[in-house]
């Protein structure tokens, strides 16, 4: 459902914002004020989405996310349904909407990581391409929105007073939390954990004694990165050819340099 909606909300909000003439500054009529039946359809559609996943959320709470997720549904859903019901404000509200273009991305790596492809080159692009949306939709188009609220700061005095304080607030809001994401987003790119960050290819083992070959991660696949070197793998029971990873019970001996 959340993909469904990022695609429908990103391709009507990118049109309406950027494509529809309806927010253009070669109309007359203050930018705050401009709508249309197209564009309150869509704000609609959106209203229904967001109170759909604040009460998935809240019903599951925390399994499909912790209070920062119910913060931000609850600001998103007020703003859309404000911009909705009086008309005011919607070039701000959908250009906050465009953000929903990181949702697929996310999702995809959601099932990339249940499926056990958290190793694979596809997990490697789908971070990359996340954090480049990211980067775009929420941090740089967001510059650009309070850019547009500075621009048109005196046609947002005109709105009324609940209206003026949700254009004030609400994107400062949303782009803390989107910055807080993003630095997440980049340790979870930047840090391995340590159990994980060396793989072995075991020989077959008698009952004591495991030999294997350690190799240093490079790109998810093993054997890829530098031969570290021949150890004795003693006290192992079971040695998953299918995982590749050192759990961290096991006991690594001197380097072996014989057969």
């Amino acid at each position: 459902m959340s993909t469904g909606h990022a695609i429908f909300i990103t391709v009507m909000s990118s049109y309406l914002v950027f494509f529809s003439g309806l927010f253009s500054d070669q109309q007359d009529a203050p930018v705050t004020f401009r709508s249309s039946s197209l564009s309150n359809f869509t704000l609609g559609v959106s209203v229904g989405y967001f109170i759909t996943d604040l009460a998935m959320i809240l019903w599951l709470y925390p399994s499909l996310g912790g209070m920062e997720y119910v913060v931000h549904h609850i600001l998103s859903l007020i703003s859309v349904m404000y911009a909705m019901l009086s008309e005011e404000g919607q070039l701000y509200t959908y250009m906050s909407l465009i953000s929903e273009t990181t949702t697929p991305g996310i999702n995809l790596r959601w099932f990339l990581d249940v499926a056990g492809m958290k190793r694979s080159k596809a997990y490697l692009f789908n971070g990359v391409a996340m954090f480049v949306t990211w980067l775009v939709a929420r941090i740089i188009l967001f510059m650009y929105l309070f850019y547009q609220i500075f621009l048109h700061y005196d046609q947002i005095k005109q709105m009324d007073t609940f209206g003026h304080l949700l254009v004030s607030v609400a994107p400062a809001i949303l782009f803390v939390m989107n910055m807080i994401w993003l630095s997440k987003i980049l340790r979870a790119h930047c840090t391995l954990p340590k159990e994980s960050f060396y793989y072995a290819v075991a020989a077959p083992k008698n009952s004591v004694v495991v030999k294997c070959l350690l190799f240093k991660r490079m790109d998810g696949n093993v054997g890829a990165g530098a031969i570290l070197g021949s150890f004795q793998m003693q006290n192992v029971e079971v040695v998953s050819l299918q995982d590749y990873s050192i759990s961290a019970s096991v006991t690594l001996g001197e380097p072996h340099t014989g057969e």
